[in-house]
C-alpha cells in the first residue's frame, strides 16, 4: 500500500464514507477507499493504533461481505494477532474480531475449523463478559449455526433450543435476536 499523508480527520469521515458504500453494496468502491484509510492511519498513526485496527477490521469485514472470504480470513487472523498483542486476548476488540474471523471461516466452507473457533470464543466470552451477555449468547448462537451446517442438526437443535431460551430470559421474547433464534430453530425442525 502506499504510503498516504492525511489528516485523521479526513480519515474518519472517508471510513464513514466506506460503510456508506459498503451499505448500498458497492463493496469494490468501500474497499479501495477502506485500503486508503487503513494506509493513511498507518502512516498517520501507526500500525498498532485503535484506529488503525479498527480499519482493519472493517476493511476485512468488508471484503467477507463482498464474497471475498478467504483474503477476509487472511486479513482477519493477522489482525485478531495484533489486536491479541497489542490490546489483549480479553480485549473486546480482539473477541469480536475473532467472532467474525470464525463467521468468514464458516462462510468460506470450513465449518468444522468455524464450530471449532466458535467453541473457543463462547468459552472466553462467558469467561469474560459472563453466559448472558449479548455477545456471548450471539456467538453462542453462531456455534450452532456452524454444528447446524456442518451436519450435526441434532446438535443444532439442542444449542438452538438453548440460544432460544436463554435470550427469552434475557433480552424478552419479542426481542428481535430471540426471534431470530425460533427462526433459526424452525430451520433446523425444532
Amino acid at each position: 500500500m502506499p504510503v498516504v499523508q492525511v489528516d485523521a480527520k479526513t480519515l474518519t469521515r472517508q471510513l464513514k464514507d466506506a460503510r456508506t458504500l459498503s451499505d448500498r453494496g458497492d463493496y469494490e468502491g468501500a474497499t479501495r477507499l477502506l485500503e486508503y484509510v487503513v494506509a493513511g492511519r498507518t502512516s498517520l498513526l501507526g500500525a498498532d493504533h485503535p484506529d488503525t485496527l479498527i480499519a482493519r477490521h472493517n476493511l476485512a469485514a468488508n471484503l467477507g461481505e463482498a464474497g471475498d472470504r478467504v483474503e477476509a480470513v487472511r486479513l482477519f487472523r493477522e489482525l485478531v494477532a495484533d489486536l491479541t498483542r497489542v490490546q489483549g486476548v480479553d480485549h473486546t476488540s480482539t473477541l469480536s474480531a475473532r467472532h467474525v474471523l470464525a463467521h468468514n471461516v464458516g462462510e468460506g466452507g470450513d465449518r468444522m475449523e468455524a464450530v471449532r473457533l466458535f467453541r473457543e470464543l463462547v468459552a472466553d466470552l462467558t469467561r469474560v463478559q459472563g453466559a448472558d451477555h449479548p455477545d456471548t449468547l450471539g456467538s453462542r448462537h453462531n456455534l450452532a449455526y456452524e454444528v447446524g451446517e456442518g451436519g450435526d442438526r441434532v446438535e443444532a437443535v439442542r444449542l438452538l433450543r438453548q440460544s432460544v431460551a436463554d435470550r427469552t430470559r434475557v433480552l424478552g421474547t419479542d426481542h428481535p435476536d430471540t426471534a431470530f433464534a425460533r427462526d433459526q430453530l424452525k430451520h433446523y425442525g425444532g
